[in-house]
């Protein structure tokens, strides 16, 4: 796998961390608006930097399991996200993204997840990609239902999985959800 990696989409470029992405992430892992929604809490300066230096360590081992990459508008200027796919079993991967809040409501998570999407079935020829939806999260599961954004991804609900996730001091009921190869490939054709 080429280190370091850069995928390239319609309003986004996502690639692999670098040192200086630590104060532009800060706007995500310190805002209790995006963390709200995360399996962690809001992050420190030190404590974002740590995640970072471990996500550019992690990128270069070999064999990679995990891709946490940052998210930047297509001219690759600021980071404003982050969008990550960890090997869940033989044939299929978790994917998780967060935008800075500041920068919602742009498409900038929906391309970043196509673009992650092309390169777990293209690259990597996985079977399936698998996400989580804090449950009590009704504008991010409303986008599962028919013409919302992850529903034109292809993801579906697989079940509602009470207290999955423990997010800032409670446990959560979670919808996990799916999208196939198969309907993948189709979605891309049509």
């Amino acid at each position: 796998m080429t280190y370091p990696l850069r995928l390239v989409g319609d309003k986004v470029t996502v690639r692999d961390f670098r040192v200086e992405d630590v104060d532009d992430m800060q706007r995500v892992f310190g805002d209790d608006r995006v963390t709200k929604w995360l399996s962690f809490d809001s992050r420190d300066r030190s404590e974002t930097q740590a995640r970072i230096e471990g996500a550019i360590k992690s990128a270069q081992l070999s064999p990679r399991t995990e891709f946490y990459l940052a998210v930047t508008e297509c001219d690759e200027g600021r980071a404003i996200g982050f969008v990550r796919l960890v090997r869940s079993g033989s044939q299929g991967e978790d994917i998780g993204c967060a935008i800075a809040a500041d920068e919602w409501g742009r498409g900038y998570s929906t391309d970043a997840h196509v673009v992650l999407l092309d390169f777990a079935f293209g690259s990597l020829g996985l079977e399936k990609v698998s996400g989580w939806i804090p449950a009590d999260k009704a504008k991010r599961i409303n986008s599962l239902a028919e013409g919302g954004s992850l529903a034109r991804l292809g993801f579906t609900t697989d079940r509602v999985v009470r207290r999955h996730e423990f997010i800032n001091g409670a446990w959560r009921d979670c919808n996990l959800n799916s999208v196939s190869a198969a309907d993948w490939s189709h979605r891309r054709r049509t």
